[in-house]
């Protein structure tokens, strides 16, 4: 027990200052003490203060507590839904080495560049979204204008690895991975989860993975660091191999076949998921009508009950080949799109008016800065698209024409997504990003496209600060020819001076060869010489007097 003051009386407690110096609150005793009066408390008494705190810190814990289990379970919930996201991967190595994630339905979600050499071959950010099939073709078109791919040189092996993770992966059909030029060698392969976890154990990329695999069963030695630091070609050439031994058609072969048999799958079982949509979407689109025939009753009859007569069949089965043989005519359309076409079709949906395949000409011609200009000239003839593409830039001038064109041309289009209502002030704005070209280093812009329904999209634009960029260049200008004008004035002076330094050079020569005679002069007797003289003299004084005599 210990004394305490009372210091307040509550209705439910009261107040004591304790020996030690706490408060303590104290139920009411039978007999009510007054204020200042000391009493008996209890040890075990809880301390005023001590019981406020306590309470506030278990709220607190629990706030914590729940906003932990709170963060934990979306985390959870977002990394189990990340888990079930089926994916492809998709590894490229050229020299370049890339690799693209594809999503469900085929498009590049992400693109991870795996060396310094991807990073110069492209950014990553104009693949995503496209078709993995036109992300391929742009890879390889951009390989080959900066020459990492050419026959010529023996730059002619692509590597390809996939892996699909999870049940609904895009199956890659390998059929329609194809280059323009058949010289080249594209090897396939079909790779599994556990692989690509050892190629990222061992720091390297699928297919280095895959050749050092193959390099392996061969007994070619080939070191997990040497490939990291070569590429493919480089590391197979310095250790004496040549790519077509170590590459032959047997396990080829079996990869291609276990493409194709995903690709098999795949399309059942989409064809098993979309056939019960497709006959309720008939059923509503096609409500039974009392002005019908009897035979367009007993055709809506049977679609309502999942049954569909032959003749039906056969017909409906026309419409949709020369539909899709319709799609496949126009140039630039994906496999994905083909397949997206038709249905927008049924249902009464246009295609959309920015989507590139329906640019059937297109023509641009931008004035640069210091007489440089871009000229693009695309069309579609007899359903093949055709390009010319000319860039001239202060000394540089390159000239394209055929597939690097037409890739150039089509790239171009879809960046800018162009329709009728397009903003010019947008179109050029993406025009200038899309081609690099900065704000004041353009004069004009001439730009005209045509689309498949007849719609033209025309318009030209010139600088606002073309005046300011002539007379910067007229200045320019002007300054070269006064330092031109210097550099002439310079030279004659040197020439000059050169002139001056060789006459002066010869006067001095003259100068040292008659200084350098008299001393040879002055070696010869000529003391000895001179009294002969004197005495000729003397001869002809005497023959003078007597000639007067």
């Amino acid at each position: 027990m210990m004394q305490g003051t009372v210091m307040k009386i509550t209705e439910h407690c009261i107040v004591v200052l304790c020996e030690d110096g706490t408060f303590r609150n104290l139920p009411h005793p039978p007999v009510m003490p007054g204020l200042g009066e000391k009493i008996s408390v209890p040890v075990m008494a809880a301390p005023a203060h001590g019981n406020r705190y306590m309470r506030f810190l278990k709220k607190q814990w629990i706030y914590a507590a729940s906003l932990i289990l709170l963060l934990g379970a979306v985390f959870i919930f977002n990394y189990l839904q990340g888990a079930k996201q089926p994916v492809t991967f998709v590894a490229v190595d050229i020299n370049p080495g890339l690799e693209l994630v594809v999503n469900k339905h085929g498009r590049v979600d992400q693109v991870n560049l795996l060396n310094e050499d991807a990073m110069l071959l492209l950014s990553g950010k104009e693949l995503e979204n496209e078709d993995v099939y036109e992300a391929l073709q742009m890879i390889f078109a951009q390989a080959e204008q900066q020459g990492y791919l050419d026959p010529e040189s023996g730059k002619k092996w692509i590597w390809l690895s996939i892996v699909g993770v999870g049940e609904a992966a895009y199956a890659i059909d390998p059929h329609k991975i194809t280059v323009q030029d058949k010289s080249y060698y594209v090897e396939v392969f079909a790779l599994n989860e556990q692989q690509r976890e050892k190629a990222q154990q061992e720091q390297l990329s699928l297919n280095k993975y895959i050749v050092k695999e193959r390099a392996a069963e061969k007994g070619i030695p080939l070191s997990a660091e040497q490939l990291r630091s070569q590429s493919i070609l480089s590391s197979l050439q310095e250790a004496g191999v040549d790519p077509l031994d170590l590459f032959d058609e047997g396990p080829k072969t079996e990869h291609i076949a276990a493409l194709d048999q995903q690709v098999k799958d795949s399309n059942e079982d989409s064809k098993a998921v979309a056939e019960p949509p497709a006959r309720q979407t008939s059923v509503q689109q096609e409500p039974i009508l009392e002005e019908d025939s009897s035979a367009n009753r007993v055709q809506s009859e049977a679609a309502g009950n999942g049954e569909i007569p032959e003749d039906s069949r056969r017909a409906q089965g026309a419409d949709e080949r020369n539909s899709v043989a319709s799609v496949q005519q126009q140039p630039g359309t994906s496999a994905v799109q083909a397949q997206e076409e038709p249905a927008a079709e049924k249902t009464g949906k246009s295609p959309q008016a920015g989507s590139q395949d329906i640019v059937q000409k297109l023509n641009l011609e931008i004035k640069l800065a210091a007489d440089g200009k871009v000229k693009l000239d695309y069309k579609t003839k007899d359903g093949k698209p055709e390009a010319k593409l000319e860039r001239k830039v202060k000394q540089n001038q390159e000239k394209q024409q055929g597939p690097q064109a037409v890739s150039f041309a089509e790239n171009l289009i879809k960046q800018l997504d162009l329709n009728e209502q397009s903003d010019r002030k947008a179109v050029q704005n993406l025009l200038l990003s899309a081609l690099k070209i900065e704000e004041d280093g353009w004069l004009e812009l001439q730009f005209e496209a045509e689309y498949s329904n007849g719609g033209t999209l025309k318009f030209q634009l010139e600088n606002p600060l073309k005046a300011q960029i002539k007379a910067e260049e007229k200045k320019q200008e002007q300054e070269r020819k006064e330092q031109e004008k210097a550099n002439k004035k310079a030279e004659a002076q040197d020439k000059n001076k050169d002139k001056d330094n060789e006459k002066n050079n010869d006067k001095y020569n003259g100068n040292a060869k008659g200084q350098g005679e008299k001393p040879q002069q002055a070696n010869k007797p000529q003391q000895a010489n001179k009294p002969a003289q004197s005495g000729k003299k003397n001869d002809k004084n005497n023959d003078d007097d007597d000639d007067v005599d």
